[in-house]
């Protein structure tokens, strides 16, 4: 479900940007609208997946410089991994769970910082954004 949540909310993220980006976008709906059937099929919240998607707008690295408190640019792309790898083990039915190739037992306590990293994610992301796509 925070999968879901995420990828949700990076598309949202990303359609606002790319009508900034691509202003022509913005004023015909059907272009629009035939851009982004182009590029919804980007996959689930991965770091790579999202960082992706981004470069199609001319952002080398949407990540760099989004941070928070004890939370580095690298610890949130190592935590989009983990719960996009865990997301797959458990969306395909795998009864064993791995994360990097490992044992991996999915606790309430690792579902917390789940959630944790995506209601931060969430907060931060969308401004992060519009700072490097600013409106014209």
């Amino acid at each position: 479900m925070l999968s879901a949540l995420l990828q949700t909310h990076v598309e949202d993220v990303f359609q606002d940007a790319a009508k900034r980006a691509f202003p022509a976008l913005n004023a015909d709906p059907a272009a629009f609208d035939r851009y982004w059937k182009q590029m919804k099929s980007w996959g689930n919240p991965s770091d790579v997946n999202i960082g992706n998607l981004f470069l199609q707008i001319g952002l080398p690295d949407v990540f760099s410089g989004l941070s928070w408190q004890r939370t580095t640019t690298a610890d949130i792309k190592e935590k989009l991994g983990e719960l996009n790898q865990v997301r797959n083990r458990i969306a395909h039915g795998n009864r064993d769970l791995t994360l990097n190739g490992n044992s991996y037992t999915l606790t309430l306590a690792k579902v917390v910082a789940f959630r944790n990293l995506a209601e931060k994610f969430g907060e931060r992301f969308t401004d992060h954004v519009n700072t490097l796509i600013p409106a014209p």
